[in-house]
């Protein structure tokens, strides 16, 4: 089994913590995407940003992705 690609995803407010920013760390492996069940809750989008690892870029979100969804980074 091999980590082929590493996604992090910023939301506002998601169902589950509607009263803060979260970032979410996703794994593309072996050709199936896994959610990390672990993730960092944050007060605001520059603290989230914080937490992204450095030398990632962003990707705005797409206007079909979940509206908590703020921004991606790969």
């Amino acid at each position: 089994m091999s980590e082929a690609l590493v996604i992090w995803v910023i939301l506002e407010r998601p169902r589950d913590f509607p009263h803060a920013y979260v970032v979410r760390r996703h794994a593309m492996v072996d050709g199936m995407m896994w959610a990390d069940p672990s993730c960092i809750i944050a007060p605001t989008l520059e603290a989230a940003r914080a937490a992204i690892p450095h030398g990632l870029t962003m990707i705005p979100r797409f206007e079909n992705d979940d509206p908590a969804i703020v921004e991606t980074w790969i």
